[in-house]
């Protein structure tokens, strides 16, 4: 949440990559590993529902077994109040696991990867160092844009979203 990412640009980039537009790149970057930190998140307590329902035990392969009459009554009161919670609980991991990855598969495929393709384009064409800086300007701006890392509701609805995988997490 609280991560900042600094890094010095050797010369010449730092001739073309004015700073008021290295803040893009810190927002962008701070933002994909937030995401990616939810998802590894995410993805580890896989293996916790994954114990929770074999310690739980499925009432279908219980009673296929014929452990079910066996079972102590506390376990039974157990695995019925505590079964339904945990695959509730499994499936939202599981959505909040797949909207997050959508979300990074969106960012880094349809806005940063795309958005690059262009600015090498338009940096192959360019004829002088304007063309080049102009370029890089209009690649930065546009990516801001298609992320909606100025969009306020998006960012807030985010942060939102992976405080909730914190707390699952």
């Amino acid at each position: 949440e609280f991560t900042e990412i600094a890094y010095a640009l050797p010369w010449p980039l730092g001739l073309i990559v004015p700073r008021t537009q290295e803040s893009v790149y810190r927002a962008l970057s701070r933002v994909l590993l937030r995401v990616r930190h939810a998802m590894t998140l995410l993805g580890s307590s896989w293996n916790t529902f994954r114990a929770l329902s074999t310690a739980l035990g499925s009432p279908r392969r219980a009673r296929s077994v014929g452990s079910a009459a066996s079972a102590a009554p506390w376990l039974l009161a157990v695995r019925r109040r505590a079964g339904p919670t945990v695959s509730r609980l499994s499936l939202l991991r599981w959505r909040l696991h797949t909207a997050l990855g959508a979300v990074e598969a969106f960012w880094l495929v349809d806005v940063i990867s795309a958005r690059f393709h262009e600015l090498v384009e338009r940096a192959a064409h360019s004829q002088d160092f304007g063309d080049l800086r102009r370029a890089h300007i209009h690649f930065v701006n546009q990516l801001a844009l298609e992320s909606f890392l100025t969009d306020r509701a998006v960012q807030r609805a985010l942060d939102h979203l992976l405080r909730l995988v914190h707390v699952l997490g």
